[in-house]
């Protein structure tokens, strides 16, 4: 079985393939923790992580906040100043 994976891998990477990118549920975490107790914003967190738009690290940051059982805080927007 091992030596058929290493056969197809080698034949997926002959024909151009690339890897699949792994999703980090640590990592999820992480942006959980910064957008809720740091305030950051989706954007402050998608330049920090160095990866991903602010689509990928809001799915992150609910499916997340959905194991963990609590709800993503609202969007604090700045009021505009008259």
């Amino acid at each position: 079985m091992h030596q058929h994976r290493q056969q197809m891998q080698a034949f997926i990477k002959e024909r151009g393939g690339v890897p699949a990118v792994g999703r980090s549920q640590e990592q999820h975490l992480d942006w959980l923790a910064l957008y809720q107790c740091a305030n950051a914003t989706l954007e402050s967190i998608v330049e920090r992580a160095g990866c991903g738009d602010k689509t990928t690290i809001s799915k992150g940051m609910h499916q997340a906040a959905q194991l963990a059982q609590i709800q993503i805080r609202a969007n604090r927007r700045k009021l505009k100043s008259r």
